[in-house]
């Protein structure tokens, strides 16, 4: 599997105020979100599905001082399963 995406976030303003010290405003900045993902399913057998899954995001046009805590990567394992089986 393969997937990615685009969408506009609305993040709040922030102010590096010392090393240590990020100041949130109520104004908010409208930035580019990116993100894309890789992922591979197993079929273990007929009721059930194991899944590992990578995911990166990142937003491009948001000043380096706020992007910190919204842009990263991730690996997710995951257990698929029918809810029901006719």
């Amino acid at each position: 599997m393969l997937g990615s995406g685009t969408s506009f976030i609305d993040s709040p303003k922030t102010t590096l105020i010392n090393e240590n010290t990020i100041s949130y405003t109520t104004k908010t900045g409208n930035y580019l979100y990116l993100s894309g993902s890789l992922g591979v399913n197993y079929i273990f057998n007929r009721y059930f599905i194991v899944s590992l899954e990578g995911q990166a995001s990142t937003l491009p046009t948001a000043p380096s001082e706020s992007d910190t805590h919204l842009s990263g990567m991730s690996i997710q394992l995951g257990l698929k399963s029918y809810l029901f089986s006719f």
